[in-house]
Parts: structure tokens; C-alpha cells; sequence
């Protein structure tokens, strides 16, 4: 080939005449921390439970001190969440763990990719990051990384091509050398977070597992604004694709950010891990970081994997749990974990139950799908978990509406697309 466009069309015919290999790699849930010390510490000290994986977002360091002490006797494989991406929203200053960071603007502005054109101020920026993370002693260190389609772009001085993206690539660079320099011989996590709209473009998706398989770290940690309930199934399955042919094409593991139960459809088709909170925190949208109140006050969330999601209880009024138990079908339903046994359904109100039943009933969720030895009988086992759930559906009417696991139809059709593209 003689020109840049001919060396491009030979590759895309090499890459379409390979072959994808499945890797499976064995199954992980990472649990989203935010106010679960007493819960976790009656979890696994009093109850005996085991944790493995865990977030633990940096503002929390001071007034969660114990929790993180806990996690390191209990040796819980912990990732330290830097919060850099709530830096580039003016919110951040609502929140004292994050104003207090030594890599927070100093002024309350938020921060910008001005704040971080020269190759000083990323090797500061970096190295501030990781020593905060350092004084933990994790076994993997987390490359500080942003919003890349950051809305809250605003200028009208355009006299450079920096963007969030090329930005954090570079800072996984500088991350990298700089541990090198420190001698620091853990893991090295690159996160990304990119909106939806990129990866159900052919053009685009390509050009982001192409700089993602290049750069020099251990693990992968990807947000995408926004899966959830109401994605199309264009959304979801590119998600997934792209997830998955990253693991495969680096043989290094991904974890999917804050998302739900679609999260053990991924770990059903070979992905390494999946994070969300004790039934909240299972979704990331831009929004999240605009926007400093808490949505969930009014609402507990019990988890119900024989539905496949977290129901949402108004705490003063658990009528809608109790239709659901006491329902023609509501013996199939009904929870028998230590937590649950033999509990009145209005209890269900209490979050600290309903996270440990969480926390206990994800195990065991995971637990299963490492039960399996191959890729074709964890999707097949998730396959009929999710048409069953649909026939639970279909016996919680006026509970539930048709609308209301439509979503579970689109991730029946994307189990099936993946299966011919993945598994066949």
C-alpha cells in the first residue's frame, strides 16, 4: 500500500477475516460504596459474608475512615474512585470531600482543559491524584479521567483541539511513567466515560477501541452515559460489543461502571466485572454531576433477581412491595436469605436490610455464574432467567404494565444478536 487510506482498507480486511476468540474470565461485582460502614461491618463481621470487590470514592476518606479500614483487614479487593470527573461540574463545590482534594480547583472554578494544556500541569495533576490514592496502599491505582463528551464545554475561544478524550489518554500516559518512577509494581486502571451516541457510531466505536487497545494498562473501568432500563437495543448491544471486544482484543479485564442488572448479561458473555451501588448507583448520566440532590431519599430499592431489578419502595408506604408477595405468583418471589426469612413485607422500608439482602443475594448471583465452565451455558442460563422473569411480569398485573419490562424483551434480542456474533 502506498497512501494512509490504502494501509486502512487492507487492515479492515484483515480485521474482518479474524476470527474473535472468546476469553472468560471468571465474574466479579464490584459494590459502589457510599454510607454502607455499619452495614458492611455487621455484613461481613457479625454475619460472616465475604466482599470482594469494592469502590470506594475518594470524598468519602474522612468520614468513612473505618469503612476503609475495613476493607483492608478483611483484604477486600478495593478500587479508589479519584471523583476527577465531578471536578469539571460546578456542583463539586457542594461537597466538602471533594473541595478538600489536593487536585481540586483551588478557586471553586470548575476545573477546565485549560487548567491542563501544559505537560507540568498533567504530571502534577496525575501525580496529586495518585498519591491520594497511595495512602491507601490499593493494589490498583486509578488513572484520573473525565466526562468525554463533557457538556459543560463552554466557550467561545477556539484556538485548540484538546477534548476530554485525547486529555485523559495522555494522563493514563503520565500515570503510567509516573509509577514506573515510584517503583509502584500494583495495577494500573484507565477509565473512560463516553455518552451512548458514540458507540452506536460504527466510525466512532472503532476509533475508541483502537486508542483504548493501545494504551499501557492493566484493567479497563468504562461509564457510558446512560444505560439503563429505558436503552434501545441498538444501545445496549453496541455497549456490549464494544465492552466485550476490548476485553478480548487486549486479554485485559473491563469493568462496566454503574450499570444494573444488564451487568450479569455482560459477565454471562465472558466480561471480567460489573459495578453498582447496594441497589442504587446503578446507572451514570452526565446529569448526575449537575445536579447535587439526592433522588433517592424517598425511595429503598429490594432487589428481586427473580425479576431481574431493584423495585423502588416509597419508605412511608410499602404498598407496592406487599402486592408484589402477596400476589397469585408471590410465593415464587419471596426472598429466603438470612435477612428476609420470615420478615413482614412492610420491613422491607428499612435500607438496612434490604442492602444486606442485596449484598447477599448478588453473591449469590455471581456465585452461579461462576458455577458454569463455559460462555455458552452462563448465557444460556441467563437466557431463561430473563423469559422467566418476563412471565413473573406478566402475572404482577396492575402491579407492573407491559412498558414496565419492555426492557427485558430488548435484552432478550440482544442476548440473541450477541449469542450469532459472540458465541456461534
Amino acid at each position: 500500500p502506498n497512501t494512509s487510506i490504502e494501509i486502512l482498507e487492507k487492515l479492515q480486511i484483515l480485521i474482518e477475516d479474524v476470527s474473535i476468540e472468546n476469553q472468560m474470565f471468571e465474574s466479579n461485582f464490584y459494590v459502589r460504596l457510599w454510607n454502607e460502614k455499619t452495614v458492611l461491618e455487621e455484613f461481613i463481621l457479625e454475619d460472616g459474608f465475604v466482599l470482594k470487590n469494592a469502590i470506594f470514592p475518594i470524598n468519602h476518606q474522612k468520614m468513612q475512615k473505618n469503612l476503609l479500614k475495613l476493607l483492608q483487614k478483611q483484604q477486600v479487593n478495593f478500587i479508589i474512585d479519584p471523583a476527577t470527573m465531578r471536578l469539571a461540574y460546578d456542583t463539586f463545590s457542594d461537597v466538602k470531600g471533594l473541595v478538600e482534594l489536593d487536585y481540586a480547583p483551588k478557586d471553586l472554578s470548575r476545573l477546565e482543559l485549560d487548567d491542563l494544556m501544559s505537560h507540568e500541569s498533567k504530571k502534577d495533576y496525575v501525580k496529586k491524584v495518585v498519591d491520594e490514592q497511595l495512602k491507601y496502599n490499593p493494589k490498583e491505582i486509578v488513572a484520573p479521567f473525565h466526562v468525554s463528551n463533557n457538556s459543560n464545554l463552554v466557550q467561545i475561544k477556539m484556538d485548540d483541539f484538546e477534548n476530554w478524550f485525547t486529555l485523559d489518554v495522555k494522563l493514563i500516559e503520565e500515570t503510567r511513567d509516573y509509577l514506573d518512577s515510584i517503583g509502584y509494581d500494583g495495577k494500573l486502571v484507565a477509565g473512560f466515560c463516553v455518552k451512548t451516541e458514540v458507540l452506536t457510531s460504527r466510525k466512532e466505536r472503532e476509533y475508541f477501541l483502537n486508542v483504548l487497545s493501545g494504551l499501557k494498562c492493566d484493567k479497563y473501568w468504562i461509564y457510558v452515559d446512560c444505560i439503563n432500563l429505558e436503552s434501545n437495543i441498538s444501545q445496549l448491544y453496541n455497549y456490549a460489543i464494544t465492552l466485550l471486544e476490548l476485553q478480548n482484543s487486549t486479554n485485559r479485564p473491563v469493568i462496566a461502571g454503574r450499570v444494573g442488572e444488564f451487568g450479569l448479561l455482560l459477565l454471562a458473555f465472558g466480561l471480567h466485572g460489573f459495578e453498582a451501588g447496594t441497589s442504587r448507583f446503578e446507572t451514570f448520566y452526565e446529569d448526575l454531576y449537575k445536579d447535587s440532590s439526592d433522588a433517592y431519599n424517598l425511595y429503598v430499592r429490594y432487589y428481586i433477581p427473580e425479576l431481574l431489578r431493584s423495585v423502588p419502595i416509597l419508605r412511608k408506604n410499602p404498598a407496592k412491595i406487599i402486592s408484589i408477595l402477596e400476589s397469585k405468583i408471590g410465593h415464587s418471589l419471596m426472598c429466603t436469605c438470612p435477612y428476609c426469612d420470615g420478615i413482614n413485607p412492610t420491613a422491607f422500608v428499612n435500607e438496612k436490610l434490604t442492602k444486606k439482602h442485596f449484598l447477599y443475594r448478588r453473591n449469590e448471583d455471581i456465585e452461579k455464574l461462576n458455577s458454569f465452565e463455559t460462555i455458552e451455558k452462563k448465557v444460556e442460563y441467563m437466557k431463561i432467567k430473563i423469559e422467566t422473569a418476563i412471565e413473573h411480569y406478566k402475572h404482577l398485573k396492575p402491579v407492573f404494565k407491559s412498558e414496565d419490562y419492555k426492557y427485558l424483551k430488548n435484552w432478550l434480542e440482544v442476548t440473541k444478536l450477541l449469542t450469532e456474533r459472540w458465541v456461534n
